[in-house]
């Protein structure tokens, strides 16, 4: 599966492989932000989107929790469906109780916690 992080990738992808879309977030690394999301509802239709990905910083100076929720829900003000990324989220670096928290929050998703950083570097927590 392939991870797209820009418009540009995203217009540039002629491949109808599974790709996963990386929102950008307080890391600032890469990913999608707020500001191109209008453009990214017209795109992601005809991408065969299997899900968000959120990689959250380790060391968060806000709630992982109310940054992923607000990102969500602007997301669906901006009319992306849930149903565009296969009503799938992944995260990284966030709390048992906050993904726990989420889940309740948006039922109708499924979160997938990214685990790579704690195999490499050890519990984070």
């Amino acid at each position: 599966m392939h991870t797209l992080a820009s418009i540009a990738e995203l217009n540039a992808w002629q491949d109808q492989a599974p790709v996963v879309i990386e929102i950008l977030t307080d890391t600032r690394r890469h990913g999608i932000s707020r500001s191109e999301y209008g453009e990214l509802a017209n795109l992601i239709g005809g991408l065969s989107c299997r899900g968000l990905a959120f990689h959250l910083p380790l060391t968060p100076a806000r709630s992982p929790l109310e940054m992923v929720s607000k990102e969500i829900d602007y997301l669906f003000e901006n009319e992306i469906p849930a149903g565009t990324f296969g009503q799938a989220i992944w995260v990284s670096h966030i709390p048992l109780k906050d993904l726990a928290s989420l889940r309740a929050k948006y039922p109708s998703l499924t979160f997938y916690e990214r685990v790579g950083t704690e195999l490499w570097l050890g519990e984070t927590r």
